[in-house]
């Protein structure tokens, strides 16, 4: 029987280590194709020669000539709707490409969702840059901001006051042309597959909102949704940075449950019939009400390791079934462990990293913590354009399992006391 032939779009380094695992061998041939579309800020010269229909046209006809069962895409930007307009041109399975643009444009997406479920989404209203005027403002402070189209909380940020939105809307015309060139791709995106108006070189504000934060994944397959599990999402003390996700949640399962009702009746309610989502939630004890935050149609490649090392099965295999349209296999409790956590290793300060960690005390780490994988993203030279946008710098990731929280604390705990990255 000939191997199901897969086109992997803009492989990622998750991409790469999960689907050459040995597992697939003998079932999957991945093919991967092209390099990271969009990495910052190194993709930026790429992104404004990029037309992505034109795009879409090449890998239909090369997708053609390899004779693909199905095509697939982690990438948060761009690469999961252009995988998933490949696959509707060729009939193979995947979202729509139109409800993955609503889902992916802030403002649609809380219209949308508003429509659906008006209790759980915040007062929000569409913003242009610079800020608007303060007689046009219909928000209360504090308020929460970011981008229309975003990836990575890249220029979102919490505004206690018109003075602070001022300030985080005032960019500067290199910035304003770097942000309009780099969204292109999309606003050519949404032209060419909806009717949409309003283009994603706009802010968003929202009411802010409190309470614990989570991320529920589950798919849906011929107008069925399966949930796959809740993941706590814990912030650096002080601020609204994420220090770790840990999953399972802790959280009552009476809440999971009214999770797990809100977002079926928002998943089927946005039209999604075949592929991942990830949705992130805000539950305030409080008042024991339901925030969505933001709805993903994609996979949370991030939180890969966690459910295999819980649950017994990666998000990748799921994914890779849907893609060939096959039903996924969901075990519950298989895994090797109890809890599972993505760690996140940052720095609030500097402007460049002048050393990373040595690979004497990589291996030592790892040879503590077999089960731990470790992902360094920080490089010599590198960091001053992300503290700018993000307000920190993303160093590493550390996903690893345990068998109880306080030897997840003890992983991070060494982490943070070996694993250094000089920051000037």
């Amino acid at each position: 029987m000939r191997l199901k032939r897969i086109l992997v779009l803009f492989p990622n380094s998750w991409d790469k280590r999960h689907l050459s695992h040995p597992k697939y061998r003998g079932r999957f041939e991945f093919i991967f194709y092209d390099r990271e579309l969009w990495t910052f800020p190194r993709g930026f010269l790429r992104i404004l020669r990029f037309d992505p229909i034109e795009y879409i046209d090449r890998i239909v006809q090369d997708c053609a000539r390899l004779r693909i069962d199905g095509i697939l895409s982690t990438d948060e930007y761009l690469g999961a709707i252009l995988a998933a307009a490949v696959a509707k041109r060729l009939g193979l399975p995947g979202h729509d490409p139109a409800v993955m643009i609503r889902a992916s444009h802030k403002y649609y997406a809380r219209l949308a969702q508003r429509q659906l479920e008006p209790d759980a989404v915040p007062d929000f209203q569409l913003m242009s840059v610079p800020a608007p005027r303060r007689e046009q403002l219909e928000l209360k402070f504090p308020i929460f901001v970011k981008p229309v189209r975003g990836s990575f909380s890249i220029f979102a940020a919490r505004c206690n006051s018109y003075l602070s939105l001022q300030r985080h809307l005032r960019l500067n015309a290199i910035w304003r042309f770097g942000l309009r060139r780099v969204l292109r791709p999309f606003n050519d995106l949404m032209r060419h597959f909806t009717g949409y108006r309003v283009d994603v070189n706009h802010f968003i504000g929202e009411s802010f909102m409190r309470g614990h934060q989570v991320c529920l994944d589950g798919f849906v397959q011929n107008g069925q949704v399966t949930f796959l599990g809740v993941v706590d999402a814990l912030f650096f003390p002080g601020t609204h940075t994420f220090e770790r996700f840990v999953y399972p949640s802790r959280l009552p399962y009476r809440v999971h449950e009214r999770m797990r009702q809100l977002c079926r009746r928002m998943v089927l309610g946005l039209g999604m019939s075949h592929g991942q989502f990830n949705v992130e939630l805000f539950w305030d004890p409080v008042g024991d009400t339901l925030r969505v935050i933001e709805l993903h149609p994609r996979i949370s490649y991030q939180f890969s390791d966690l459910y295999e090392d819980v649950d017994g099965a990666n998000t990748y295999d799921i994914l890779v079934d849907l893609t060939v349209g096959n039903e996924p296999r969901v075990p519950r409790a298989a895994g090797r462990h109890k809890h599972a956590a993505s760690l996140v290793m940052r720095k609030f300060q500097g402007h460049w990293v002048r050393n990373t960690p040595s690979v004497r005390s990589l291996d030592a780490f790892r040879s503590r913590h077999p089960d731990a994988r470790v992902q360094i993203f920080a490089k010599r030279g590198s960091m001053n354009p992300e503290m700018r946008a993000m307000g920190s710098y993303r160093c590493a990731l550390i996903n690893t399992g345990a068998n109880s929280l306080d030897q997840l604390c003890a992983i991070r705990a060494d982490a943070d006391a070996t694993l250094h990255f000089d920051v000037i």
